[in-house]
């Protein structure tokens, strides 16, 4: 299954596709590049809790804010949202299942999340899943976003941490010079990513952390022994120890 989301950037496409139905697992990556920062996170301790969900398990596509509309327009990138991918709540210990997009954006999910912070290496989808139930904001960017672009999305993060991660998406569907930013059913598109987007980056981040379909719940680590395969974060949010 294809799906075609219009993205800005001289009006070309962003298609996002599925493989034998399930999502492609990602290549080894990591970026260490020259010039990245490692910016001191804010503690952020007054935005921890969850606000109440903005979608529900299995729900079809969801609105979108009209102030993140608003901010994509303005920074030419697009929004969209997608009907809930199969089983939601379920537990899974292999790989992820969806097939609407990529990245996902719901669907079974390991027991595991990922720690909230900043990284240098993929993060397996099966283990995001678990962020986005829990209303995590996710800042998917591609492996051809240029260092300036990478920073500007790591100084957003370390302002107010709560409920994000930044992370590399090596996946050969994944657009090589895009920023994709999801939340449960929910994604913002910029394509090719300047650091002058990052402001509708910040409005969907604002709008939708915390908001997931699991409440109740607060911006902090699973602890205990980190899976196989799952990396740490490269800058760790602290306030979620």
């Amino acid at each position: 299954m294809a799906l075609g989301v219009a993205a800005c950037g001289g009006g070309s496409n962003v298609t996002t596709t599925s493989s034998n139905g399930s999502a492609p697992e990602q290549p080894d990556f990591t970026d260490n590049r020259s010039g990245l920062i490692e910016p001191e996170p804010a503690i952020d301790s007054a935005n921890r809790a969850s606000r109440g969900a903005s979608v529900n398990y299995n729900d079809p596509p969801p609105p979108i804010a009209a102030a993140v509309k608003a901010a994509a327009e303005a920074a030419k990138c697009t929004v969209a949202s997608f009907a809930s991918e199969k089983d939601p709540q379920n537990h899974i210990t292999g790989e992820s299942a969806a097939t609407l997009s990529i990245p996902p954006l719901s669907g079974a999910h390991n027991g595991y999340w990922a720690d909230w912070g900043v990284y240098n290496k993929p993060v397996p989808y099966k283990h995001q899943l678990h962020d986005l139930e829990h209303g995590g904001v996710i800042i998917h960017y591609g492996t051809e976003v240029p260092v300036d672009g990478v920073n500007a999305l790591r100084t957003l993060w370390a302002k107010s941490p709560a409920f994000l991660i930044v992370v590399p998406d090596p996946n050969l569907k994944f657009p090589k010079d895009a920023v994709v930013v999801g939340s449960q059913q929910r994604w913002l598109v910029c394509k090719p990513f300047t650091p002058a987007q990052v402001s509708a980056v910040e409005a969907f981040a604002l709008e939708y952390r915390g908001r997931g379909p699991e409440t109740g719940v607060v911006a902090k680590n699973v602890g205990g022994d980190r899976p196989a395969g799952l990396p740490a974060p490269k800058i760790a949010d602290q306030g979620a120890k």
